[in-house]
């Protein structure tokens, strides 16, 4: 609880000032670019993140795609796993939630200014009529959507990570887009109360992308099989080397 309170007490006031703008945005969100407003959440959370110590070690960034759609599958330990992405990515991504984001006011602005698509839990009539709206968007814009396929962070302490949800691949597979898997390190630390740390250091490797070439014929289960094993591979080799 104490850590928890040391880390309010720091994001706080820059929360404070930044309340104007992220209103302004909220309401004239269709008037301002995407660009536009995707630069001014990236230093927004650039700048949290070095409030909350996080330092980023990036590996594979040479794998991702350029000037195409695709999915990126990451495996999720912490609500700051998005930080990353808007780090590395210059130009506008977007992200696939779970329903329970709507709850947190800055977070569902933010998903809301980049045009953020939700999932419902056992709703499938929702989920289907999600997906064929951001299958839409792969074909017919460059467009590219960060989903977590275990749909939660993990709670396991050895970082096992959740079942990956196939349902998750199945627009990206219809629209013949490429899926690149990252593997995720260190972000569960940065609000643990057991750890205290100067810096947390975020190790990050993107793989590959998954493309066509592999998945046809394959249904979304072997899919998601194979990019969580892939994952889990760099997950073993980031634990070995702390």
């Amino acid at each position: 609880m104490k850590k928890i309170i040391k880390i309010v007490l720091k994001i706080l006031p820059y929360l404070i000032v930044s309340l104007p703008w992220i209103y302004y945005y909220r309401l004239r969100k269709n008037k301002i670019s995407r660009i536009k407003k995707y630069h001014k959440i990236r230093t927004f959370l650039n700048k949290v993140s070095k409030l909350l110590s996080m330092e980023y070690e990036i590996e594979g960034k040479e794998n991702l795609p350029v000037e195409e759609s695709y999915l990126i599958c990451p495996n999720h330990q912490s609500l700051v796993d998005p930080f990353i992405f808007i780090n590395v990515f210059n130009d506008p991504i977007s992200f696939v939630c779970k329903e329970e984001v709507k709850k947190m006011p800055i977070i569902r602005t933010f998903v809301s200014l980049l045009d953020g698509y939700y999932l419902e839990r056992d709703n499938l009539k929702q989920e289907i009529k999600t997906m064929k709206a951001i299958q839409k968007e792969m074909d017919e814009k460059n467009v590219r959507y960060v989903v977590f396929p275990e749909g939660t962070r993990t709670k396991d302490p050895s970082l096992k990570m959740n079942p990956f949800k196939p349902g998750a691949f199945k627009f990206t597979m219809n629209s013949s887009k490429k899926i690149v898997p990252v593997c995720i390190y260190g972000t569960r630390d940065v609000f643990d109360k057991k750890v205290n740390k100067k810096k947390y250091k975020i190790k990050v490797k993107f793989y590959p992308p998954v493309d066509k070439n592999y998945y046809e014929g394959k249904t979304t289960i072997e899919v998601a099989s194979f990019v969580q094993n892939q994952i889990k591979e760099g997950l073993d080799e980031f634990c070995k080397q702390n």
